[in-house]
């Protein structure tokens, strides 16, 4: 399963399969990740999809990826903010960036 071509995770799947030197080839497009976790559950096709997004007890269905994929997050919104979104980047602000220093990463690590 691939991604619409405004979903953020097209650029993800992108990157990874040029990285890792092959052409995926599309069988769906979706517009969201659950959509995709739930057609490969169902054997259309596979997909990647962050690990946070995969629901409690659905592990069985899922296999890492070798080597393991890390990109950056960026939050960014256009025009004024609602309050929730204000308290949403203010605890993003919050957070001692990097989580992760690039020492403590898989020597293999896909890293973008």
């Amino acid at each position: 399963m691939h991604y619409e071509p405004e979903q953020g995770m097209t650029e993800v799947l992108d990157w990874a399969a040029r990285c890792l030197a092959f052409s995926p080839r599309v069988v769906a497009r979706v517009g969201q990740v659950t959509a995709a976790l739930r057609l490969a559950v169902e054997g259309v096709g596979f997909t990647v999809i962050p690990a946070n997004a995969v629901p409690h007890g659905w592990s069985r269905h899922v296999r890492q990826a070798e080597p393991p994929l890390y990109r950056e997050i960026v939050a960014y919104g256009r025009g004024s903010m609602a309050q929730l979104t204000r308290r949403f980047v203010d605890l993003l602000a919050s957070v001692e960036l990097p989580l992760v220093s690039r020492t403590e990463l898989p020597p293999d690590a896909l890293i973008r």
